[in-house]
């Protein structure tokens, strides 16, 4: 099962949108333009809004967290008494996914083109978690070179990317643990 993590339709809808808003509206004028600014904020700004309302509100009554994971572009949580994942994605936040535990058949890190550099550290271009769900494979982002900033494009291994890769490890750890245990 492929999860989809982007949610285009949404994004191409809320531009034709605008493009139609600013066709049969042809007066220029303050009340304008403050529209046209806050509706462009609003598509900027409204996947964080529903992802962080969605995070927060949007888990099923009957789901009971035990554990919570935050990456880069995904919210992961996991319920031992139900045994399902339940993912939230930042590029799709109208939809949590609940995945039963059965389904998933293999978890792990990718370190994406770990380096050294001249002094010796160790480098990598991002951290990922590869869910392996009815066979397909899903790549969500736990660190990667563009949440540093422009200038730092690269994850030190030595001290954040270490401690990143370790709470990943404890997630997935958790994950096969409650999947291996008996009801």
């Amino acid at each position: 099962m492929k999860i989809r993590q982007f949610n285009i339709l949404y994004y191409v809808l809320s531009i034709l949108l605008y493009v139609l808003l600013t066709m049969f509206i042809k007066h220029a004028s303050w009340a304008m333009f403050c529209f046209e600014m806050l509706y462009i904020a609003w598509i900027i700004c409204s996947a964080f809004i529903i992802y962080h309302f969605q995070g927060k509100y949007g888990l099923k009554k009957e789901f009971v967290p035990k554990m919570k994971y935050e990456g880069i572009n995904a919210t992961f949580w996991l319920d031992e008494k139900n045994r399902k994942l339940a993912i939230l994605c930042m590029g799709n936040p109208f939809r949590i996914r609940y995945i039963a535990l059965e389904d998933i058949d293999k978890a792990e890190i990718e370190v994406v083109k770990p380096f050294q550099n001249k002094s010796g550290g160790q480098y990598a271009y991002g951290i990922n978690l590869l869910l392996f769900i009815k066979g397909k494979k899903n790549l969500f982002g736990v660190n990667n070179d563009m949440n540093r900033g422009v200038w730092r494009t690269y994850v030190n291994m030595d001290k954040q990317g270490k401690k990143e890769q370790m709470e990943v490890q404890h997630f997935i750890e958790y994950l096969i643990y409650v999947k291996s245990t008996e009801r």
